[in-house]
């Protein structure tokens, strides 16, 4: 009987980002859930600048290395345009793939139901659209002919062909939407409390969700291991309440992307409660800089401030005072949080005090500021670092 366990093989490639090191360390892992094992990289201080998306002297040593570790990828952790992937790739013989472009991969490989495919479809064709009007632009000035080997007869062509695929996948995801509308009419007849679980990509979202509901959705310490919401319901202190889980935020998403997943991300609008998981053990930059993505996100979506529960998980790697540090660095005085670590269960008797009494108490309290305690376990195991 042949073994069908295959040993996965990254691909070898080159990555280019900024110099900033939470910058470096977000592209890095981004890499590994695509896919790649970085063998050399490249930082400048401003990237996607002139032809190549660095200066022609950092392009050339990049083209040298290529040919001296016979690498076929680049990847440059920040948006291109088609004429900056072309020249860099004619430069340095490799494929280059740029930062959104990696995503799409990343959330094309993770992609496991119909909508979540029609998502990243449609992401993956607007992505393409101003790129290949670049191209018909650039085959009619006759500044590249045969661009990407087509001619301009054929780019033509394939943008159009392009629109009208957008055009397809839209009304599919429309039909999908309206689905979406009728169960959450279903559920709001039946009067049940909904809770959506929203943050940045990482922060622990789904090994939450699965403590709530006691479900075993696959955890990972790659980005998008989710991309389809699931929602469960529970017995929340002998009410019922459904809880979903959520794809994850991250910096620099494209409004395409959002737009394209739009339908998924609208079940934090429609929730009675949002729980929006942070991972406090972030580094004060980067703590900073991810939470105000995902407020940066969800403003953009239409969430309400007044429905947000603030949980900060992770709280196992922290010391007790460097937690309250931390938060107070990010909310002030604001008291409507809990503080979790999912992996171990602490806080969760807490926190589902707090979300009964959020959800099922007068509605008015949601919007009360100063009245909520902050709910710390009362013998939080921690590290002292």
């Amino acid at each position: 009987m042949l073994d069908d366990r295959k040993t996965f093989q990254r691909q070898r490639a080159i990555l280019i980002s900024s110099k900033n090191d939470s910058m470096i360390q977000e592209a890095l892992g981004l890499a590994s859930a695509a896919g790649y094992e970085i063998v050399e990289s490249f930082t400048q201080r401003h990237l996607s600048r002139g032809r190549y998306g660095v200066g022609s002297g950092k392009a050339s040593e990049i083209a040298e290395t290529i040919k001296k570790m016979g690498l076929k990828t680049i990847l440059f952790d920040k948006t291109l345009s088609s004429s900056q992937i072309y020249n860099l790739a004619k430069l340095t013989g490799a494929e280059v793939i740029d930062r959104e472009k990696l995503i799409l991969d990343i959330f094309s490989k993770r992609a496991s139901t119909t909508e979540a495919k029609l998502q990243v479809e449609l992401a993956e064709l607007r992505y393409e659209m101003p790129r290949a009007r670049e191209k018909v632009r650039m085959a009619r000035m006759g500044e590249q002919p045969g661009f990407f080997g087509l001619g301009r007869y054929e780019v033509d062509i394939y943008y159009r062909s392009i629109r009208r695929r957008v055009s397809h996948v839209s009304k599919k995801l429309q039909e999908v939407k309206k689905r979406r509308n009728l169960h959450r009419y279903t559920r709001a007849r039946e009067d049940i409390p909904t809770i959506s679980i929203a943050g940045y990509t990482g922060a622990g979202k789904t090994t939450l969700f699965n403590l709530l509901t006691g479900e075993s959705k696959p955890v990972a310490d790659e980005s998008f291991t989710t991309l389809t919401t699931t929602t469960r319901a529970i017995n929340l202190l002998g009410s019922k309440t459904l809880v979903s889980d959520t794809v994850g935020f991250i910096s620099r998403l494209p409004t395409y992307v959002i737009e394209a997943f739009k339908s998924t991300l609208e079940e934090q609008v429609y929730a009675d409660l949002i729980l929006l998981i942070v991972d406090i053990s972030e580094e004060g930059d980067d703590l900073h800089r991810k939470y105000l993505e995902c407020v940066s996100v969800m403003s953009e979506l239409g969430v309400s401030p007044s429905k947000v529960l603030h949980i900060f998980n992770k709280v196992d790697k922290l010391n007790t005072e460097d937690v309250k540090d931390r938060i107070f660095s990010l909310l002030g005085e604001e008291r409507k949080f809990n503080i979790v670590s999912a992996k171990f269960g602490y806080g969760i008797d807490d926190l589902k005090s707090t979300m009964h009494r959020l959800l099922y108490s007068n509605i008015s309290e949601m919007n009360t500021k100063g009245k909520e305690t902050p709910q710390y376990p009362k013998e939080l195991t921690v590290s002292d670092t």
